[in-house]
């Protein structure tokens, strides 16, 4: 499997068994860990805008993307998940998308 990378050229890493890509570089080979990722989407507000917690099973942390309101269902979900809220991601800046950022940054 041949991925594209910002440095260099990735390929999947042989000696890992797949769990790593090796990074091919002019100046060095490294390892990056891929992580196996579940997405879990939240309907969110009255526009039922879609929330979405990106989480890493095997690290227990995650990212939430959009978190535009019911932050009560928004705690409660990650509560369930077991992971630690390690980002907030806005895809943009409408109330729908971003109106509760803010409190559950705190």
């Amino acid at each position: 499997m041949w991925l594209r990378a910002l440095h260099g050229v990735a390929v999947a890493c042989r000696a890992c068994d797949g769990k790593h890509v090796a990074r091919l570089s002019p100046n060095r080979y490294s390892h990056i860990i891929m992580a196996k990722l579940k997405i879990l989407i939240i309907p969110v507000t009255g526009f039922q805008q879609n929330c979405s917690l990106v989480m890493d099973d095997d690290l227990k942390v995650a990212a939430v993307v959009d978190p535009g309101g019911d932050l009560e269902r928004i705690q409660d979900a990650i509560k369930d998940a077991g992971v630690k809220v390690e980002k907030i991601l806005l895809t943009h800046g409408h109330i729908d998308h971003a109106g509760g950022a803010a409190e559950l940054a705190e």
